[in-house]
């Protein structure tokens, strides 16, 4: 029997609001949680640390995601069928999780991953477009790489995301210039603009009310699923 299959289940997300509601419910000593820090490099990186110390059974990424559809609603909670970003795809999801996912109300979704936060209603149906308008797409920062470096390690996986902003609502045009070494927001330099730029204020206050609502979304989901994998393997 191999290390991925008595080892624990990871549950993991890039920022540690969107971990909240699923430490809640999952107290089983079998799931530990980990975050990785947004944006790409962060992503990649921080989850080879944690694969490496905890030698996990499967992975089950989650977070926030922007709708590029635009059926897609505030809260719905996806699950990543297939993953695009910097001209490739990722390795398929564990067809296993995949399915658990579907049956504990996630919907199947095409994630795209980018390097910088995409703010604009334009930029939204840029991608949209280029992807073709049929199916379900939403964007992220995070997925490509959290796939590619659980593949490389032959640990299986899924990703799930709830919708925090609708394909037709913007984001402050100032965070694609707030981005760390990492790849990620820094939130010290969002800081430093809004100390700057007090009119954006009530902007910033609405989107962390935004990640935490969209969050609470992914417990139940993440919950049903993990419940389903820990008596499966």
């Amino acid at each position: 029997m191999s290390a991925a299959d008595v080892g624990p289940l990871l549950v993991v997300s890039a920022l540690p609001e969107e971990l909240v509601s699923s430490r809640k419910r999952l107290t089983d000593r079998r799931v530990v949680f980990g975050v990785t820090g947004d944006g790409p490099a962060n992503a990649a990186r921080s989850l080879e640390a944690l694969i490496g110390k905890h030698r996990p059974r499967a992975i089950v990424a989650i977070g926030i995601a922007g709708a590029l559809s635009p059926g897609l609603r505030f809260g719905d909670v996806l699950v990543a069928e297939t993953i695009v970003g910097d001209g490739a795809t990722a390795i398929p999801h564990d067809a296993g999780l995949l399915a658990s996912a579907e049956r504990a109300g996630a919907r199947r979704s095409t994630f795209v991953t980018v390097a910088a936060p995409v703010t604009s209603v334009g930029e939204k149906k840029r991608l949209l477009e280029e992807r073709g308008a049929a199916g379900s797409f939403a964007v992220d920062m995070e997925s490509l790489a959290w796939a590619r470096t659980a593949a490389s390690r032959s640990v299986p996986f899924v990703v799930l995301r709830a919708i925090s902003d609708e394909a037709g609502e913007a984001l402050p045009g100032f965070l694609a210039d707030c981005l760390g070494d990492g790849g990620g927001i820094d939130r010290g330099r969002v800081v430093r603009y809004a100390l700057l730029h007090p009119a954006v204020v009530p902007s910033l206050i609405s989107l962390r009310h935004l990640l935490v609502g969209a969050s609470e979304r992914l417990g139940p989901v993440v919950e049903s699923l993990s419940s389903t994998e820990l008596r499966s393997r």
